[in-house]
């Protein structure tokens, strides 16, 4: 039994370990990521704000939408519905919650926050709780989704490998959304000059 014990901490170590190594690793791209995203974003700065603050958003979200098709698209939906047992508020028995299949790839979206007004980001959108209390199916629809388990698919459990969805899915939508950055930058700049022309 001491044994057992001791191999079954070891497997929770080496998990912790592993996804700590693998968050590290995805920061520090996505730390490069930002970095290059501000040096694109940085040529619009001699432009007036109220030019350019739509227009930059509208750009960021342009290339966000890349990495969600790239991130979704590294997404292995499971061949069945899965369900799991919850107890919700006003309840004596636990609820029968239905997961379908495709549930996780449906919330990756674009995401933005109050505090955070210059930014987007790109990840599983998580449901409120109010809305979580009254739904027992999520993933019917690309609206009702709870990706609770999201963490678990990125990196891995003790029944499960990495999928590293989010991590592959950047690296392989990077090139483009850069691009779609680049390519924008020089339109509004470009737009900017022609309207100043004119007057």
């Amino acid at each position: 039994m001491g044994r057992l014990s001791s191999f079954v901490n070891m497997a929770k170590w080496e998990r912790a370990v592993r996804s700590e190594i693998m968050a590290k690793e995805f920061s520090k791209e996505i730390k490069a990521l930002e970095k290059e995203t501000v040096e694109i974003l940085k040529k619009l700065d001699n432009l007036p704000k109220e030019f350019t603050e739509r227009r930059r958003l509208y750009l960021l979200r342009k290339a966000g939408k890349e990495f969600v098709k790239s991130v979704q698209n590294n997404i292995q939906d499971s061949r069945h519905d899965h369900y799991r047992y919850v107890q919700k508020i006003g309840n004596t028995e636990p609820t029968k919650i239905t997961y379908k299949s495709g549930n996780l790839r449906k919330s990756i979206k674009v995401l933005r926050f109050r505090k955070a007004k210059n930014s987007i980001f790109v990840g599983p959108k998580v449901i409120s709780k109010s809305k979580e209390n009254n739904l027992t199916t999520f993933g019917a629809n690309n609206k009702d989704v709870d990706p609770y388990y999201a963490h678990m698919v990125e990196y891995g459990t003790r029944h499960s490998a990495p999928q590293g969805y989010m991590k592959n899915g950047y690296q392989k939508g990077k090139v483009k959304a850069l691009d779609i950055l680049n390519k924008g930058v020089k339109r509004i700049v470009k737009s900017y000059e022609k309207k100043n022309k004119k007057l």
